[in-house]
């Protein structure tokens, strides 16, 4: 038996050697093949066994095929955008195609591109799968689940706009410019103005105006019309006062305190009596004025200057009116609320427009709500009802809700002009609903009218003026650092005109910013819900203020940006190192749109090779782990790179020669078999 046990371990090792050749052919037919995996041939013996030690009864070889996916391959450099080789561990997640039932398969062929469907294919026609992501950027939340994949399509984007969140101006105002009055800035020019360009939901350019007026600050404050004042004028021989004519100057803090004028009195004597009262003070302005003011604005009771003529009217040299000044002396807030709808008639003298030509039918409904209170009033449209059929029953009927007779008229452009004051200068806010009147009448229902008060708070507020869109102030008065002198009030206006925002910024006296940064640790002016009024969704803009200042001498704009964009079409689609799949548009936006997934095991090597440079999932390999590049023990993706084949010829050619001669070593055994099998044939 032994000698036939020769013979068949010699046919096993011609077998093995076979495979083992076919390995190393398959290897070398490869060499070229992007992310192939060699493999080789590992042999193992098979023993017979027997009960006697005196006899032995050979045994045969058997080959098994080792898989070396887990080795790299070289990385070699592409002009392909799309094509990522993975420096480290992990396989790209691939199927055949995007049809139902498909199964998953893995790779580290990563020579993508798009087909003609938008696919993302690489050159073995595998179609790429990924984690989509959501408007922020987040994948999904099942992101370890195969089911959280999609077919990475770059074909739905034809184009892309980017609306603006956030803009940057850094400039300069000139701190030497001639003061307002805060009451007067709704009808003073202002000293500076910028436009900044961003882009809506659409893509159409928006132009926002920045409109710069120095003022004496929300402090009560009397200041004077009379210019070019000097320290060393002298009130009876240059301004033309009397002897003995005196003033008083009170605040809620102390007070009053009287000024007599006498023969040697100069502008500066009144400085230092009006320095010296308690919370006031007073100084001359940019103009040469003679201003007073409270020094305090902030919290607590009405903080107030009061300046009266007690003999004569010396005030009137001076140029300043005797009155009480509060803190916060803000003229009283009017909201406007004007239709874009033309060609209205009122009531009189002659017949009004009725609703009916506007296409308003009876159970239509007009609802108004005043001030944000959340009480609104309904107007309903009865076209059979002379009280609730025309335009002038819609007027007094909001004459009825403002409570002022004249509030809602008809302009000289026929529009609907709808005024509403209060007293506080952030509450001014007009609101519509209802049924297709407002639509009817071309007043807006997703945007509030409100007035050009300040954006930033009250006395009361805590800190004071920080409530809206502007920021904190970090300096009081009472701090070192506070700036009386450094008010600038920003209004920041619609491109039809229209207030955004409104409100005061202080600078401290080095020209810095005085403003605390808000959570994130910015220093923003908060722009919300825009209504561009051509369809674009509501939007929200942060404008970065930090590079704000102010320094006597000239306006200077350093620059300003914004992060939005026009309609941009696509140029491009690229792989990123950390695994996103990247498009690029004209506007120079781009835009993630997937995030490649690297899969690892924890064995890739028992993984079950199918065509095309893929392997599938076996029961040796584990399951797969879906990873994010970098993460998990996860390699990177080298971008316009490939994954060469792992093979090394000049090993495989080495590995054949020894392959070679095993074979004919074990063909001889064969033929001796052969050999002795003839010799016992011819015993007789």
């Amino acid at each position: 038996m032994s000698l036939f046990g020769s013979l068949f371990t010699g046919v096993s090792g011609l077998g093995a050697q076979s495979q083992s050749t076919a390995m190393i052919a398959n290897n070398i037919a490869n060499v070229s093949t992007v992310g192939f995996k060699r493999s080789e041939a590992a042999f193992y013996s098979l023993v017979t066994s027997e009960g006697r030690s005196s006899r032995y009864s050979p045994g045969t070889v058997a080959v098994n095929r080792v898989q070396r996916v887990n080795q790299q391959g070289p990385i070699q450099q592409t002009g392909s955008t799309t094509d990522a080789a993975i420096s480290g561990n992990g396989m790209f997640t691939v199927k055949r195609d995007t049809t139902a039932g498909q199964e998953f398969l893995y790779t580290r062929s990563g020579s993508f591109s798009e087909d003609a469907q938008g696919l993302l294919r690489n050159t073995a026609g595998f179609v790429m799968y990924a984690w989509p992501l959501d408007a922020n950027g987040n994948l999904p939340a099942n992101q370890g689940d195969l089911t959280s994949l999609v077919p990475a399509d770059v074909a739905f984007l034809g184009g892309l706009t980017r609306p603006t969140t956030s803009g940057e101006i850094s400039l300069t105002l000139n701190a030497n410019e001639i003061d307002a009055k805060l009451g007067n800035i709704s009808t003073t020019p202002a000293d500076f103005t910028r436009g900044l360009t961003v882009y809506d939901s659409l893509g159409s350019a928006q132009v926002l105006t920045f409109e710069y007026t120095k003022t004496y600050g929300p402090q009560g404050t009397s200041a004077g019309t009379v210019s070019d004042l000097s320290a060393t004028d002298n009130l009876v021989t240059d301004l033309g006062m009397t002897v003995g004519n005196s003033f008083s100057v009170a605040t809620d803090a102390g007070g009053p305190a009287t000024f007599t004028v006498t023969s040697t009195s100069t502008v500066n004597d009144i400085l230092n009596f009006v320095n010296g009262i308690p919370g006031a003070e007073a100084f001359l302005g940019n103009d040469g004025e003679l201003v007073f003011q409270r020094t305090e604005f902030e919290g607590g009771a009405a903080q107030t200057l009061t300046v009266t003529n007690v003999s004569g009217t010396p005030l009137t040299a001076l140029g300043m009116t005797a009155g009480t000044y509060a803190s916060n002396d803000l003229t009283t807030a009017t909201a406007i609320a004007t239709g874009t709808v033309g060609g209205l008639v009122d009531g009189t003298p002659g017949p009004a427009t009725t609703l009916a030509s506007l296409g308003l039918v009876t159970g239509n409904t007009l609802t108004i709500d005043l001030d944000g209170a959340g009480a609104p009033v309904t107007f309903t449209v009865d076209t059979g009802d002379a009280n609730f059929d025309d335009v002038q029953d819609i007027l007094d009927f909001i004459d009825g809700v403002t409570g002022v007779p004249g509030s809602a008229i008809i302009n000289g452009s026929g529009q609907l002009e709808i005024t509403h004051s209060n007293a506080s200068p952030n509450d001014a806010i007009i609101g519509f609903g209802g049924v297709n009147v407002a639509g009817a009448l071309g007043l807006s229902t997703t945007q509030t009218y409100f007035a050009a008060g300040f954006g930033n708070g009250s006395p009361a507020d805590s800190p004071p003026y920080s409530s809206g869109g502007y920021p904190a102030m970090q300096s009081l008065p009472g701090d070192a650092n506070y700036n009386s002198r450094g008010w600038w009030n920003v209004r920041v206006v619609h491109p039809n005109g229209t207030t955004l925002s409104n409100g005061l910024m202080n600078f401290n006296g080095d020209g810095s910013m005085n403003a605390l940064p808000d959570s994130n640790g910015n220093i923003d002016l908060n722009l919300t819900q825009i209504d561009w009024g051509n369809g674009s969704t509501l939007q929200n803009i942060d404008i970065d203020v930090e590079r704000f200042n102010s320094f006597a001498g000239q306006y200077n704009v350093i620059f300003s940006d914004q992060n939005g964009a026009e309609l941009g079409l696509r140029t491009g689609v690229e792989l990123t190192r950390d695994g996103y799949v990247v498009a690029r548009f004209s506007n120079g936006a781009s835009a993630r749109l997937y995030k490649v997934p690297l899969v690892t095991f924890s064995n890739i090597n028992g993984l079950t090779e199918v065509s095309g440079t893929a392997y599938a999932e076996s029961e040796l390999s584990g399951e797969e782990n879906l990873r994010e590049a970098g993460t998990g023990g996860a390699g990177f993706l080298e971008p316009s790179t490939i994954e060469s084949s792992n093979v090394d010829l000049a090993d495989e050619f080495a590995k054949l020669i020894v392959s070679q001669r095993a074979f004919s070593a074990n063909s001889k055994i064969i033929t001796t078999v052969d050999q002795m099998t003839e010799e016992l044939l011819r015993l007789r």
